[in-house]
Parts: structure tokens; sequence; C-alpha cells
């Protein structure tokens, strides 16, 4: 017999905690089944509690802070309101939860709700947030769902930085852009290559810049080619600068190229960025080390020009693949071109 007398698990139960695909960061979707108490014959559930942990360290210095804790069988709606942490302890963990929002019950098999998290995964790891739904009754009984976690990521990249404009002088290159206005903007990474093809990578980077202007002592005229990077590793497509000084993003006639994976090694997501000299088909997938295919990333016609496919590290049922050494294969126009992408966990 569980709580108040009913049997089995009146709780709603996780269903998921998953990132919000293409968008900036900052949230995931919560999805859970509904508790067998919102339905008849029992129609007890009327509401659900979302909730968010607080790291331990920082709980301590809300407590410090004067902010009241409560535990979940005590908890009240003022001491909710009032901002108080809810503590629950669970397989030998001590929770401290916030409280988000409230769903009505509407007799549904299961419901969702977007969540904000603390901070995004980048390439140097994926912090991840717990949530717990509470099933409550109009009086004071509750259940709470055991924790689920799940990480958000930023999906989407700066634009690329334009106008960019530059000017040969006495051994010396005098580079210039506009400044890109994403509010995640980390810099931008400035690559000198010998032809207007030139794939941007570790070898050809100029460096990482903060501000909108370099000045490159090259010592002979040379192409350029700048990308913007957000806070969470996110590059964007590639402006092109032309010895000439004739600035051109994807104007001049590119090469068939593949670009080294970015970030790589990856724990959380990764971009393909490739170039195509003329419309064509085009087949690019993710390989296991066996050489089986993990996840097909584009598939059919794609015209001339720069593109980029994210991969999020999962495979074609969306099960997040295991840390170890994958390979990512472009095919087109009868050319297969290969790049190795480290998984981390």
């Amino acid at each position: 017999m569980g709580r108040y007398g009913y049997l089995g698990t009146p709780e709603g139960e996780f269903v998921s905690v998953t990132d919000v695909p293409a968008d900036q960061g900052g949230k995931v979707k919560l999805s859970w089944n509904a508790s067998y108490l919102e339905l008849d014959p029992y129609a007890v559930v009327t509401s659900y509690r979302v909730y968010r942990s607080v790291p331990p360290n920082l709980a301590a210095s809300m407590r410090a802070a004067g902010v009241q804790f409560t535990r979940v069988d005590d908890e009240g709606e003022s001491l909710v309101r009032q901002g108080a942490l809810v503590t629950t302890f669970v397989a030998g963990t001590t929770y401290f939860w916030e409280y988000l929002a409230t769903v009505t019950a509407d007799f549904l098999p299961n419901y969702s709700y977007l969540a904000a998290t603390a901070q995004d995964s980048t390439a140097a790891g994926a912090p991840v947030t717990a949530f717990m739904i509470q099933a409550r009754a109009a009086g004071s009984q509750h259940w709470e769902s055991l924790p689920m976690s799940g990480y958000s990521v930023d999906n989407l990249p700066p634009a690329a930085p334009a106008p960019f404009t530059g000017q040969y002088s006495a051994g010396s290159t005098y580079l210039h852009w506009d400044p890109n206005t994403e509010v995640d903007l980390a810099g931008y990474r400035l690559y000198r290559g010998a032809s207007a093809g030139f794939v941007p990578g570790p070898g050809n980077l100029v460096g990482a810049l903060p501000d909108t202007g370099y000045v490159d002592p090259a010592g002979v005229p040379s192409y350029y080619k700048l990308t913007a990077v957000d806070t969470h590793g996110n590059e964007s497509l590639v402006a092109t600068l032309s010895p000439s000084g004739t600035v051109s993003v994807g104007d001049a006639t590119p090469e068939l190229a593949f670009a080294l994976p970015s970030p790589n090694p990856a724990n959380a997501r990764t971009t393909l960025q490739y170039t195509l000299p003329r419309a064509g088909l085009v087949r690019l997938g993710v390989y296991d080390a066996s050489g089986r295919l993990v996840r097909e990333l584009a598939s059919g016609t794609r015209e001339a020009g720069q593109h980029a496919e994210a991969w999020n590290l999962r495979d074609a049922s969306g099960r997040t693949v295991g840390a170890g050494l994958y390979f990512a294969r472009l095919e087109t126009d009868g050319r297969t071109l290969v790049h190795r992408v480290a998984v981390t966990r």
C-alpha cells in the first residue's frame, strides 16, 4: 500500500528531459506521464508542480542568506510561493528543489513543460540539471516523481561576419569587419590560405580574436577566411576575403572542401561544414569504427556553396552514442572525404 492508501505508483512518471532543438540553448523539454489518480474513477490529482534542482553549494549560500528550507512532506503553498527550497532524499542523495511552475491537470495521458537550465553544454562538458514533478490533490496530498536530469544545447551558430574588408600594403594586410550582434558572441577566428578554396582548420588558424580588426604581417597577399564563434563553441559559416581586398562571402568559385569537425573532441555536439563547387547529390553520414552507419546527416541534392550539418552525438534511433572514435564521411561528385570525430563522455 502506497502513500495515503493508494496502490502502485500514483506519482507522475518522467519520460524524458531533452534539449529544445534549433534554439539558443537555456531550455529543456520535460515530458511525463500523468498520474493514474488524475483519471476516473479517482479524479484525485488536480495539478503537477515542476521543480528544478539547486546545487548543494548554492543551496548552502541561499540558506546562509536566509532562504527558508522545508521538507517535501511539510511544504505549504505559502512557503513555495515565497521561494522556499524543498528537500527530498532519494537513493542516498539529498536534493534541494526550487519551484518553477504549476501545470493544471486536464485529463491527458501525458504532459510537458519547457524549463530553464542553469547553463548550457559546451565543448568542455555537459552540466546536467535535475528536475522533479509533484502530482498534487486538491487538499494536501502529493506524490513526487523520481528525479530526472538533462542538459540544454545552444544549437544556433552566429552569422558570418560581414562586411569583411582588407587592404595589403608593404608586407602587411589590414583586416576589418563589423561586429556581430549575438548576445552570446565569444569572438572570431581568422584563417589564412593560398587559394579561395582552402579549408579552415587548426593548421591555418591565424588566431582567435576578440575584436573586429587585425594586422597580419604575412609578407605576401593571401586569402583570408573569418568566422564568428559563440560562448558554446558554435562557429559560423565563413566570410572569405581575396588578396585584392574584394569582399566575397561564398562568391568565389569554391573547391570541394570538408572542414574539420568543430568542436573535436566533442561531448555534446559537433558541426560538420562542407563546400560544394556545384549543385549535386550529397550523402553525409557518421560511422563507427567497424564501418556501421550510426547516423545519416544529409542525403539528397544540395546547392553549390557552403553547408553545415550539426550532429548531436545520437544515433538514428535517438540514443546517445558512447565515447570513442567515429568517422564523418562526405560522398559527392564521385569523391569521398573523411574526418575522424572523437566523442568523450
